[in-house]
């Protein structure tokens, strides 16, 4: 990775928990499949902690062992420890160059063992602990304590998270990425974003593809549908607020394309939403 870039994107790097815990797995707990809009972190504590993902073969995790999901990648979890198995977990997502999600520059799926696992299992815990907690109800030094957590997690996560392009393509569409979240409620056309990157319609266009595998106008309705997927699980805004908050042109259409994506309406997947891992 060339040096500029690489002190860019720490620099800019941060962390945002969205829950954690230690959990009391039951022995027949199946998560059944899903997305969501978080990394997960999750270490076994007592083993045999299955994790399928769409198009992989199953992981099992003994004892000790810990996995990375990224976000919105199809996934299940199920105890096979033949009795109640504790977990320690946390859903988060590190974030670089603004709102740009670490999870579209690296590949963070991991499976970890020693005591790289044991660590991520602890502050899984304790960063989950904290996110309880508004900003405004925490002291300065568990302010900077939340801080030094996130940091080393994402140390210990994107340690061995394989860059997934060439480090000056991206570098070149970041002021697009970064246009393109802040912007969510902007129609946001491709001539617009290509611009952004001082490049032709054409040669953005094959670039941005190549880059981030899919088209801008497919990248731009990925980004607005998972910024509502999270909305739905975290807030307690209507569909409609949330459609409207997102740049759907309507209810309807953004209810439609949401079933497309995720396999549920906007109301029933945030129905289907259970506490814990």
């Amino acid at each position: 990775m060339h040096r500029h870039f690489e002190e860019q994107l720490v620099a800019s790097l941060r962390c945002e928990v969205e829950d954690g815990d230690l959990l009391l797995m039951p022995a027949d707990l199946d998560t059944g499949w899903r997305q969501l809009p978080w990394t997960i972190v999750a270490q076994a504590l007592d083993g045999d902690m299955v994790l399928e993902c769409a198009g992989t073969d199953p992981v099992i995790a003994s004892a000790g062992h810990a996995v990375v999901v990224p976000p919105n990648l199809s996934h299940r979890f199920s105890n096979r420890a033949g009795g109640v198995n504790r977990n320690r977990w946390c859903h988060l997502n590190f974030f670089v160059f603004n709102r740009i999600n670490a999870a579209l520059v690296f590949d963070l799926s991991q499976h970890l063992q020693g005591p790289r696992a044991e660590r991520v299992g602890e502050l899984a815990v304790e960063m989950g602990q904290l996110s309880k907690a508004k900003c405004f109800d925490l002291a300065w030094k568990q302010l900077v304590r939340r801080h030094l957590l996130g940091a080393e997690m994402a140390a210990h996560v994107l340690e061995e998270g394989r860059l997934k392009a060439n480090w000056r393509e991206v570098e070149r569409l970041i002021p697009v990425l970064e246009y393109i979240e802040e912007n969510l409620e902007a129609p946001l056309e491709r001539k617009d974003l290509a611009e952004r990157s001082h490049l032709s319609v054409s040669r953005f266009a094959t670039l941005f593809r190549t880059v981030l595998g899919v088209s801008p106008s497919g990248y731009v309705r990925e980004v607005k549908l998972q910024h509502s997927q999270s909305l739905l699980l975290s807030t307690n805004l209507t569909v409609g607020e949330i459609a409207a908050h997102c740049g759907f042109r309507s209810q309807f259409h953004f209810s439609r394309l949401f079933r497309t994506r995720f396999g549920l309406s906007p109301t029933l997947y945030r129905d289907h939403r259970k506490p814990g891992l």
